[in-house]
């Protein structure tokens, strides 16, 4: 269970299932310009009816949107959430992107074919004839006995501080750095000591009442190209396959030991 010499080679690491994943959230997403009667309770009828079995729950919520400049009032959009029964995954509309949100993660195959089936139904029902960015980002959180162990479980080069004689007296420290890939992708990642009660992200990173340590990996294309599944899909593929790579070069084999992974 070795790590890659190098996140950013490109070659496929295997994937070693944990059952015990600290992974809380992985999230996929796609832009488009902004499509106006996606608000319309109508226009929405067609696409929640092909996805109704899936995610046969939806929660309508409105998302204030604000004037830049300051010469128009607030205005509020509605952005349309489907859920599954076990509301373990999220599917979300607004009108300028579709996202998938996973907290309960099988397999980055089960998630891309759930991502490929929602794109295409968008495809069919919005129709949007571009799109303007691509994103798939995976948030993992250490938390309890595994925190203690953190530094026999990831890297010293993620560590950084946190191994060292001032490791000890910190309460809240994050990394982040944004990489700037030869495919023209950027990838961002962030890591780091996470104090009790505190997040950076209310929308994807509930705050807890105990320390955490995180390993938030994002990488996305904000380059505009036509409406493609299959397009999409091999992008949003070779972003996941790069994120594990770097998700098993920054972890050590106990990292992958203490949450079941097996050779």
């Amino acid at each position: 269970m070795s790590s890659p010499k190098s996140p950013f080679e490109q070659y496929v690491v295997k994937e070693i299932p944990l059952p015990n994943a600290p992974l809380i959230r992985v999230i996929g997403q796609v832009r488009f310009p902004i499509i106006v009667s996606i608000e319309d309770m109508k226009y929405i009828g067609n696409f929640q009816e092909r996805i109704r079995d899936i995610y046969p729950t939806l929660k309508p919520e409105q998302s204030v949107v604000l004037n830049l400049l300051g010469t128009e009032p607030k205005k509020e959009e509605t952005v349309w959430r489907f859920f599954d029964d076990s509301e373990n995954w999220r599917l979300t509309l607004a009108p300028n992107f579709l996202a998938l949100e996973a907290v309960k993660y099988t397999s980055r195959d089960d998630f891309l074919q759930r991502f490929k089936d929602a794109i295409t139904v968008l495809g069919e029902c919005i129709t949007p004839k571009h799109i303007d960015r691509i994103g798939i980002r995976y948030i993992d959180q250490v938390k309890g006995d595994e925190l203690s162990r953190i530094k026999e479980l990831v890297r010293p080069e993620i560590l950084g501080a946190f191994d060292s004689p001032i490791g000890e007296a910190m309460a809240h420290s994050l990394t982040q750095n944004l990489y700037k890939l030869e495919s023209g992708a950027k990838f961002s990642t962030r890591w780091g000591l996470l104090g009790e009660r505190q997040t950076y992200d209310a929308a994807s990173l509930m705050p807890l009442e105990e320390k955490s340590w995180m390993l938030d990996l994002d990488m996305y294309s904000e380059s505009r190209r036509e409406f493609s599944v299959e397009e999409t899909i091999s992008e949003a593929t070779q972003f996941a396959e790069t994120i594990y790579r770097f998700f098993r070069w920054a972890v050590t084999d106990e990292f992958l030991k203490a949450y079941g992974g097996e050779a």
